[in-house]
């Protein structure tokens, strides 16, 4: 059987991993889908946990 929220956590992190979304757009997502009570807040910390933030590491001398 279809499962909607398991298919849009995946959707979420493949666009993610892809650099089809951003974090925020992540983040934003997460919220609204937890608005319309399609995910839970368990479902946004496994998204969150699999979309880690970006860090940019910085040149020796810089910074």
């Amino acid at each position: 059987m279809f499962n909607l929220a398991q298919w849009l956590i995946q959707g979420i992190i493949e666009g993610y991993e892809t650099g089809e979304f951003s974090r925020p757009a992540v983040v934003t997502m997460s919220a609204n889908y937890i608005a319309r009570g399609i995910l839970t807040e368990a479902d946004a910390a496994a998204i969150d946990a699999a979309c880690p933030p970006v860090v940019e590491q910085q040149e020796e001398g810089q910074g």
